[in-house]
């Protein structure tokens, strides 16, 4: 029994330790969502609401040595259990490492959770990545 104890101790201990060691590779930060990726420094989703008028945006940096930015937005609505397109928005891009865009949809009903996600293809130094970013909001 004395030499099950520490073995159960030190079991116990490292699986403590390890939730703390796991990382999540997205942060939220008021109201948008941020990832990460290795070519892509990160992309940046916003969306609001004003009356009957969802507003949405996104922000994507290439690293140093990003030549063009494309990508695709699709705003969804959440009705009996599952998501529900929306509204699509494609053949949005940009030459260079930052891409910004925004644009607004309506109408949309008060009553929903509605979710925005930004499907971006950057172009690094030769090698497309691809890499989404999306926020959920109750309207």
């Amino acid at each position: 029994m004395k030499k099950i104890f520490p073995i159960l101790l030190a079991v116990l201990l490292v699986l403590s330790v390890c939730p703390a060691v796991s990382s999540s590779t997205n942060n939220r930060i008021d109201d948008s969502t941020v990832y990460r990726w290795t070519n892509i420094d990160s992309i940046t989703t916003t969306l609001s609401f004003s009356g009957t008028k969802a507003n949405c945006s996104a922000k994507v940096l290439g690293k140093s040595g990003t030549t063009r930015i494309t990508g695709t937005a699709k705003l969804e609505r959440f009705v009996n259990g599952s998501y529900q397109l929306v509204k699509t928005w494609t053949g949005i891009g940009e030459s260079g490492d930052v891409l910004r865009w925004s644009d607004s949809y309506s109408p949309v009903s008060s009553g929903y959770t509605y979710r925005f996600t930004f499907t971006a293809n950057v172009t690094c130094n030769g090698t497309t990545e691809t890499g989404s970013g999306w926020i959920e909001k109750y309207y």
